[in-house]
């Protein structure tokens, strides 16, 4: 048998294995390797979502504390934060989607009115930024949440019931507050109407419970609640999710206060009793797929509803609209300004910073060059100097004379008559004879001798 080498398994020794590294200790490599880079896009996303909540947290003190009036000025300019972040060109810059931010910042400013209206509750003040940070919400929402439903969270939902609460909106007739209680149904509705159980739990049972106090007295309203609520029950049913249970017992309490005020009791002889019937979760499921209640909806409901819409709150959107604008204008020359100062402030950098530093370097820089200049051509003339004095010491009549005397070379002097003639020789200190320059273009120079050794050593050999 031939040679093996000694890692390698013979028969007879049928126990040694081969000196591999085994599939077990690979996937744990690999799986090393997987954990490391997963570990590291941890680390980034977290460094990540740290910024973003301490920026957020700059922006929001500086929005709240640092402006303190409630004013349109004032208000202009926390605007223009928002406007910033939808600027065109402004999201490729972003570690985050712009109207992510704009709701954790949202978020933020909705915490700080609670606390504001909680400390101080008869300070018109800060209830007017309330009254306004409400209408920036609610635009909001009906603009960006109508894109991405996830705009629609369960904290903006805890934060805003938080801060109505806290501004007692049901509990006044004034016509702002009277502004706010729409806005409060209008966004509980949307917020039922998002798909998500936790919070469509959340929103109908603040909505019941409202609705429980509440006393509705105009038609228009009427149908708009029961509108909005109807479609999102006829895409529950169809869809069979557990939304319908949410939304009967919050159905149960508006019909029993509209039945009247609606004529249901015309138009809808075969509605199931809500008083107590404990088949009425199942009685109105199939109720809703009745012919009766869907001419009852589309023909006397959806048109008050659309009407109710639009006149109570197509000004809001009017008005937020020319808001945006406004920010946006002053945001436009807020920049311009500050390019402007930018700019001016540049070119006064240039003149007293620059410009003399430039002026100041150019002088040190031909300062230094003459001395450079001045430092060679003394050590040009001393050169001369010394090899003069050496020539006149070692020539053959010198006291320094050597016995073996260097042949003399001589060249042409530089200095031409007007015939430009060079008619005197000089002595030629920098001579040389060029034999290496020549021999390396005949081939007789270094190489020529490398070749003949080698030629050397191979007949040796020989």
């Amino acid at each position: 048998m031939p040679d093996s080498l000694p890692s390698t398994p013979s028969p007879i020794e049928s126990t040694k294995s081969f000196s591999v590294q085994s599939d077990k200790e690979s996937s744990i490599t690999n799986d090393m390797g997987f954990s490391d880079d997963f570990s590291l896009l941890e680390n980034q996303e977290r460094c990540e979502e740290d910024l973003l909540q301490l920026l957020t947290d700059i922006l929001n003190y500086v929005m709240c504390k640092g402006l303190e009036k409630s004013d349109d000025d004032t208000w202009i300019e926390r605007g223009q934060v928002f406007s910033a972040l939808t600027k065109p060109g402004i999201s490729i810059e972003l570690l985050r989607p712009s109207e992510e931010i704009k709701l954790i910042l949202l978020q933020k400013m909705l915490e700080w009115a609670v606390t504001e209206n909680r400390e101080a509750k008869s300070n018109p003040v800060t209830a007017e930024n309330a009254f306004r940070l409400v209408l920036i919400i609610q635009d909001f929402l009906q603009s960006e949440g109508l894109v991405n439903s996830n705009m629609w969270t369960e904290k903006l939902l805890e934060d805003i019931m938080l801060l109505f609460d806290c501004l007692s909106v049901w509990y006044s007739e004034s016509p702002v507050w009277v502004k706010l209680s729409q806005i409060q149904i209008q966004l509980l509705l949307g917020f039922i109407g998002k798909g998500n159980l936790q919070v469509c739990a959340m929103a109908s049972a603040k909505l019941n419970t409202l609705l429980q106090t509440k006393v509705i007295e105009n038609q228009d309203e009427a149908c708009f609640i029961l509108g909005k609520l109807e479609h999102v029950l006829s895409q529950s049913i169809k869809e069979q999710t557990e939304i319908y249970s949410f939304l009967i017992p919050l159905v149960r309490t508006l019909v029993s206060k509209i039945y009247e005020l609606l004529f249901m009791n015309l138009h809808l002889p075969s509605l199931p009793f809500t008083n107590g019937s404990s088949s009425f979760f199942e009685d109105f499921q199939e109720y809703c797929n009745s012919n009766e209640w869907q001419v009852y909806i589309e023909k006397y409901i959806v048109p008050y509803m659309k009407q109710y819409e639009a006149h109570t709150f197509y000004d809001g959107h009017e008005t937020m609209a020319l808001y945006w604008k406004n920010c946006y204008e002053a945001l436009m020359v807020n920049m311009h300004k500050r390019d402007r100062e930018g700019g001016e402030s540049k070119l006064k950098f240039q003149e007293f910073f620059v410009e003399p530093f430039n002026r100041k370097a150019r002088q040190e820089n031909l300062r230094y060059n003459n001395m450079l200049k001045q430092l060679s051509s003394q050590q040009l003339a001393t050169l001369r100097r010394w090899k003069a004095v050496r020539l006149y010491l070692t020539c053959e009549r010198g006291p320094w004379a050597e016995r073996k005397q260097n042949p003399v070379h001589w060249k042409l002097a530089n200095v031409e008559n007007y015939s430009r003639m060079r008619l005197k020789l000089v002595p030629n200190y920098n001579f040389r004879t060029h034999e290496e320059a020549s021999a390396l273009r005949d081939n007789l120079g270094k190489f020529q001798s490398l070749f003949n050794y080698l030629l050397k050593i191979r007949c040796y050999w020989c």
